[in-house]
């Protein structure tokens, strides 16, 4: 008998009278509310988000949104090692899930939830509903296969082991509304008007890859079907990972954030965030130097989460650019060019 069993809710039942799902959109707005109805952690933390801060800071040429939000506490100064993690319960199996907790299954390995301990309003936590650790590759195709089920309506990301995953041991993806991440945004608008946002590295009759240097990051963006899109994606991955300076040790794969929506009708959008380092050096310095940043997919997409008033207080345009180079892994644009043609061109 499956674990989450008791987790699982009918459609119909979040709905109310059985009613028809007429998109998994429409389901998904109606389930975060119900479910903070039946679940007085996720209801508090949900009401907690009135008294978020939040500010708009200038990086170059971005706008990147800075946040106030003491109730990530757990997740930004989360351990990740690995005694840390093999000594703690993990809070993404069925098992250990509150009494309260439940999920709409999507595909047939993953789980729905509501995350209760969110950045934004619709935030969402889709887990697999096996033990399993963090695996870019395997997480690839559920998050492209929910981009584009939810039609542009949800962003999908991914934080690798060495990311930002405060729970590496267990594969799962996070989803928050699209529209409100800056990078996100800047994208859609760029191939809106027919442009990349950046310099174009790669182009196929129905795939579109371009890097971006943008405030210290380094972004490999794609646009396509999502078939073109996954396989360039894996390419570009296996790159990276022969590159990895701290090897295949530690992780099977390199350090990475994507973030992925669906665009035109038929196209998703994928954004890649090679990573160099988890934290930034400025995470561990002593005060008042210290700034507890500790980046994942939604902040090198253009939120900054910070869990301390002063923090928030005291961040500064050039100090963003300073984490954002520190965790970034700058790359020769020409060695992913380079490896797409000698991968895809044949295709």
């Amino acid at each position: 008998m499956s674990p989450w069993r008791d987790h699982l809710i009918p459609p119909g039942d979040v709905l109310g009278d059985h009613a028809e799902v007429p998109s998994l959109s429409y389901l998904l707005e109606a389930f975060v509310p119900w479910q903070a109805e039946r679940w007085p952690q996720l209801k508090a933390s949900r009401a907690a988000l009135a008294d978020v801060e939040q500010r708009p800071l200038q990086v170059g040429s971005r706008s990147i949104m800075v946040q106030f939000n003491p109730g990530r506490t757990v997740n930004s100064t989360a351990k990740v090692d690995a005694a840390s993690i093999q000594r703690r319960r993990c809070f993404l199996c069925a098992d250990h899930l509150p009494p309260e907790e439940m999920g709409l299954p999507f595909g047939p390995d993953l789980v729905i939830l509501a995350n209760p301990f969110p950045i934004l309003g619709m935030h969402l936590v889709i887990a697999h509903r096996m033990h399993r650790p963090q695996d870019a590759g395997v997480a690839l195709d559920g998050l492209l296969d929910l981009a584009g089920a939810t039609e542009g309506t949800l962003t999908v990301i991914y934080n690798g082991p060495r990311s930002g995953a405060s729970a590496p041991d267990h594969l799962h993806l996070q989803a928050v509304a699209s529209g409100i991440l800056p990078e996100e945004v800047h994208a859609l608008a760029a191939l809106a008007r027919g442009r990349v946002p950046g310099e174009l590295l790669f182009e196929l009759e129905d795939l579109k890859v371009w890097s971006d240097a943008s405030s210290g990051r380094w972004i490999v963006g794609f646009v396509g079907s999502r078939e073109t899109v996954g396989g360039a994606a894996r390419v570009v991955i296996e790159a990276l990972d022969q590159g990895d300076p701290e090897g295949a040790a530690e992780a099977a794969e390199p350090p990475l954030n994507l973030v992925a929506t669906a665009g035109r009708p038929g196209e998703v959008v994928l954004l890649l965030f090679p990573r160099g380092a988890h934290r930034p050096a400025c995470y561990f310095a002593d005060e008042p130097h210290r700034r507890v940043v500790s980046p994942g997919a939604i902040d090198m997409a253009g939120v900054v989460v910070t869990v301390r008033q002063e923090d928030y207080a005291r961040l500064r345009p050039e100090d963003l650019v300073e984490i954002f180079a520190e965790v970034s892994r700058p790359e020769a644009s020409a060695l992913i060019r380079d490896v797409l043609v000698r991968r895809l061109t044949d295709v």
